[in-house]
C-alpha cells in the first residue's frame, strides 16, 4: 500500500467505524456528512490529500501558468477564528484556503527555472504535474497541512511579507556603493518580488482574454506564506555572502588589508603609534572571524596559510608558496 494511502484508510475504517458515511471527492455537493468526519479525518491528513489530489488530477500542466481559482466554493476569510468554528466552517476554510493556494503555486512551478526559491509546496506540485498518475505523497499533504495551520494560527497578523521586505530594502541600501558588476547578483536576488510575478500574469491574461478578471490583490500569496518569504529572506542574505566573500577578499580589499596590518604590526614593521583606526573599529565590530581562519597566525608560513584559507585558495597549489617560504626570517 502506497504511504498516501494509509491516513484515507485510516480515515475510512474510523468512519465506518462510527457510522459515517465519508465522500472521496470534492463537489459542490458535498453532503451533510462530510462536517461529521471532519474531526476524524482532520488529523490524519486524508482531507488534505484529497484536495491536493483533486487539484493534481484535473489541471492540465500545460495550460497551469493560466490557473485561477472562480470562487465556486467560497473564499478563504482570514478573519475568522478557527476554534470558535462549526466543522463546517472548518472544512470551508481549509477548503477554500487550498483552492486558492494551488494556482499560484501551479505558477511558481512553471517559473521554477527562473525563480532562486523552491519550497515543499512547489517541489511537491512540480512532482504532482510531471505525471498526473502519481499518487499524491504523504509529505506533499504534510507540507499543505503545515501551510493551513500557520493561516489559523496567525490569520490578520501574519507578516511575513513586510520582514520580507525590509530586508530587500536593507541589502539594497548596502549595494549603493558596491560596483555594479558586483552587485547584480545580489539585487536580482533582492528584487525579486519587488512586483508580484502572479498578480502580473493574471494581469496579462486579463488584458489578453484568457481570463475574465483578476480576483486577488498583489501579494497575497506572500503574505499567507511566511515560510516562502523566510526562504526568500534566506536567499537574499546567502548571495550577499556568496558575492560578498570573494569581493571582500580580492587582493587589496578587506580580508588581505586587515591581514596584512596585523602581520605589519606583529613583525614590527609599524611603530606600535602608527594606529588605522577605522580598520580597528571594523575589525572589532566584525570580529576576527570574518578575516581570518582559526587562531590569529604569528609566524612566516601562518600568515600565507591563513590568508590562503580565507580566501578559499588551496595553500598546496598557490604559485606563490616558494617565494614565500624563501624570503628569510624578519629579526
Amino acid at each position: 500500500m502506497a504511504t498516501s494511502c494509509i491516513p484515507i484508510a485510516c480515515a475510512n475504517d474510523a468512519c465506518r467505524d462510527s457510522w459515517i458515511f465519508r465522500p472521496t471527492r470534492l463537489s459542490i455537493h458535498i453532503p451533510y456528512s462530510i462536517w461529521k468526519v471532519f474531526p476524524i479525518s482532520e488529523p490524519t491528513e486524508s482531507l488534505t490529500l484529497t484536495l491536493v489530489s483533486s487539484f493534481t488530477t484535473t489541471v492540465n500542466p500545460d495550460g497551469a501558468f493560466f490557473q485561477d481559482y472562480n470562487g465556486k466554493f467560497g473564499w478563504y476569510d482570514e478573519a475568522l477564528s478557527k476554534p470558535t468554528q462549526t466543522h463546517r466552517q472548518k472544512w470551508e476554510q481549509d477548503m477554500t484556503a487550498v483552492l486558492e493556494l494551488m494556482p499560484d503555486l501551479s505558477f511558481l512551478v512553471s517559473r521554477l527555472g527562473r525563480l532562486s526559491v523552491a519550497d515543499e509546496l512547489t517541489r511537491g506540485l512540480a512532482y504532482m504535474m510531471d505525471d498526473y498518475r502519481k499518487t499524491t505523497p504523504l509529505w506533499l499533504a504534510f507540507a499543505v497541512q503545515v501551510y493551513l495551520d500557520i493561516l489559523h494560527t496567525f490569520g490578520q497578523t501574519c507578516d511575513g511579507l513586510g520582514t520580507m521586505q525590509a530586508e530587500s530594502r536593507r541589502i539594497k541600501q548596502l549595494m549603493l556603493d558596491v560596483p555594479a558588476s558586483s552587485r547584480c547578483e545580489v539585487l536580482r536576488a533582492a528584487g525579486l518580488w519587488d512586483d508580484d510575478p502572479i498578480w502580473a500574469a493574471q494581469k496579462l491574461a486579463v488584458e489578453a482574454g484568457i481570463l475574465p478578471s483578476v480576483r486577488s490583490p498583489p501579494f497575497k500569496f506572500l503574505r499567507r506564506n511566511p515560510m516562502y518569504c523566510r526562504l526568500l529572506i534566506q536567499n537574499m542574505r546567502a548571495t550577499v555572502q556568496n558575492v560578498g566573500l570573494p569581493y571582500a577578499a580580492m587582493l587589496g580589499a578587506l580580508v588581505g588589508v586587515v591581514q596584512l596590518y596585523h602581520a605589519l604590526h606583529h613583525e614590527g614593521l609599524l611603530a606600535k603609534d602608527c594606529v588605522w583606526e577605522d580598520l580597528l573599529a571594523l575589525w572589532t565590530l566584525q570580529g576576527n572571524a570574518s578575516f581570518f581562519v582559526g587562531d590569529l597566525p604569528t609566524t612566516k608560513e601562518a600568515y600565507f596559510t591563513n590568508y590562503c584559507l580565507s580566501i578559499g585558495i588551496a595553500q598546496s597549489t598557490a604559485p606563490i608558496r616558494e617565494l614565500i617560504l624563501s624570503i628569510p626570517a624578519i629579526t
